[in-house]
């Protein structure tokens, strides 16, 4: 299927209108910009603005053509620089130094370099894109956007901000000496930056942000392992003399019941199986209560009491079984002192009950 082949046209933009020649045709066509829809080199109303443009084509059933933007003077900001302050590793700084003067959020930029100077162009990128973008929305095609400066300075746009026939086709005539001066048309002065962005100085600034970055990265990871790193508690120590010989060979597990574990004497009877009788050969109740109470506080509770008055003895008496653990004499001994210091101590091999202890006369 063979394409069809558009026509070549010129659009001549100005602040406030637009003028169409399209090839071969006898007339130029004036599209005036209303102020609620475009103020001050702003598209205010994008959406009205396209219905405009379409209103405006179909009126004048113009074709879909392969067009060229032309920007007229009023829309451009110029500063001629010496040649040698834009080239370099400062190149861009004194560029940019000029570009910070210009009063729009997105600008589009050329440079012209002439014998000794080079010229900086600058404008609103945005608007220039939106009238791009207007047009194609209705079949053209806008590869190009032109400063009328690149047209050099024998033409009569340098002195109107309105295209005639004559100018319209000098335009087209010269149009591929010229489009490679283009403005840039999807980036925001980037094509004329590539010139520079290779200059030690931004290479050095380059290298010296990603190694502050790549610093922050490990700090960050360092941290993030440090915060999810299991806490280990410190291990203790241990100082073994190294003549200690410590012997592996297990002992035999002796079963235990809750009783045994609880009150067992060492080496000897269990305090709850241990018999204790007390001889009262006193007159007093009152002393054999004490003993049985002091003995009680260290755990003896099978103590039996006999009153037996025929005793002579005016001493204290405690008599063992020799089955008794020295643990358990003391304990009871002990407990006898609190109430009698003088006492004496015994020891019978058969002896039943296990304990006597017999209370003399006072």
């Amino acid at each position: 299927m063979t394409g069809i082949i558009k026509q070549k046209g010129v659009i001549y933009l100005s602040k406030d209108k637009l003028d169409v020649y399209i090839n071969n045709s006898q007339r130029i066509l004036r599209l005036l910009f209303n102020n609620d829809i475009v103020k001050d080199l702003e598209v205010i109303d994008k959406e009205k603005f396209y219905v405009l443009i379409k209103a405006f084509i179909e009126t004048n059933k113009i074709p879909p053509s392969e067009a060229v933007i032309i920007l007229s003077r009023d829309l451009i900001f110029e500063r001629d620089l010496p040649t040698q302050e834009t080239e370099g590793p400062q190149g861009w700084e004194e560029i940019q130094k000029y570009l910070d003067t210009v009063p729009f959020e997105t600008i589009g930029i050329k440079l012209l370099k002439q014998e000794k100077t080079t010229k900086v162009i600058a404008t609103n990128r945005d608007f220039y894109r939106v009238i791009k973008e207007g047009f194609e929305k209705q079949g053209f095609t806008v590869n190009i956007i032109i400063p009328v400066l690149v047209l050099g300075t024998n033409n009569r746009l340098e002195t109107t901000t309105s295209l005639d026939l004559e100018t319209g086709k000098f335009i087209l005539r010269k149009l591929d000496s010229i489009k490679m001066n283009s403005m840039p048309i999807n980036e925001n002065y980037t094509q004329e930056k590539e010139e520079n962005k290779n200059s030690p100085i931004e290479n050095k600034r380059l290298l010296a942000m990603l190694i502050i970055l790549g610093i922050l990265i490990i700090i960050l990871i360092f941290m993030y392992l440090t915060n999810i790193s299991p806490q280990k508690s410190p291990k203790q120590r241990i100082n073994i003399p190294s003549q200690t010989r410590i012997s592996t060979t297990k002992a035999p597990a002796i079963p235990l019941n809750e009783e045994q574990i609880s009150t067992g004497t060492p080496g000897g009877i269990l305090k709850n199986d241990l018999n204790i009788k007390i001889l009262n050969g006193s007159t007093s109740a009152t002393l054999t209560e004490k003993v049985k109470l002091q003995l009680g506080k260290q755990g003896f509770n099978n103590i039996e009491i006999e009153t037996n008055t025929s005793i002579n003895t005016s001493k204290t008496l405690i008599v063992f079984s020799d089955k008794i653990s020295k643990e358990t004499k003391d304990q009871i001994t002990n407990a006898v002192v609190t109430i009698f210091p003088n006492i004496s101590v015994q020891e019978n091999n058969n002896l039943k009950p296990d304990v006597i202890i017999t209370i003399g006369k006072n």
